[in-house]
């Protein structure tokens, strides 16, 4: 009996449909949440929302996409770092994904960020209260965040800026 097309593959590798599958999953998750994305304006007081698609790996975002900020007039710096780079990820042997911000190069306040990876719902949340607070993304780069965890990639990827 064939394996089901939309089963995990064994622990340590994903056959072929899968891998087709989940591309095609995270293109039309991405498309969705760049089509429903509200950008929000400097006068807007509003909370970022942050949305996710639960896919393997996890797809969440928060505030303005990298275009969103350009086209709003920000100077921005963009971090990008792949997931294989966070600890976590390596030792649950869930290394695909992404994580990239964008970053007001004036004010050091994060304007969005986009999460590929596994367990990014949950990480998410941590960038959106930093955000909220209006802290700069050095409170991220720079905070003691627990070892391991997929939420210790932030300090990573912010370093990159």
């Amino acid at each position: 009996m064939k394996r089901a097309f939309l089963g995990r593959g064994s622990r340590g590798s994903r056959g072929s449909e899968e891998k087709t599958l989940v591309f095609f999953m995270t293109v039309i998750a991405l498309n969705t949440l760049i089509s429903f994305s509200s950008p929000a304006s400097p006068a807007s007081p509003a909370p970022p929302a942050h949305k996710i698609a639960l896919l393997p790996p996890e797809l969440a975002h928060v505030g303005l996409t990298e275009t969103e900020a350009q086209q709003q007039g920000y100077a921005i710096r963009v971090a990008k770092v792949d997931a294989s780079a966070v600890p976590r990820a390596r030792t649950l042997g869930q290394t695909d994904g992404l994580l990239k911000a964008i970053v007001d190069t004036e004010t050091g306040r994060i304007l969005g960020c986009s999460l590929l990876c596994h367990e990014a719902g949950e990480v998410i949340s941590t960038v959106q209260m930093v955000m909220q607070a209006q802290m700069p993304y050095t409170v991220l780069r720079d905070g003691i965040l627990t070892h391991p965890t997929m939420t210790e990639g932030l300090n990573i990827l912010f370093s990159k800026l």
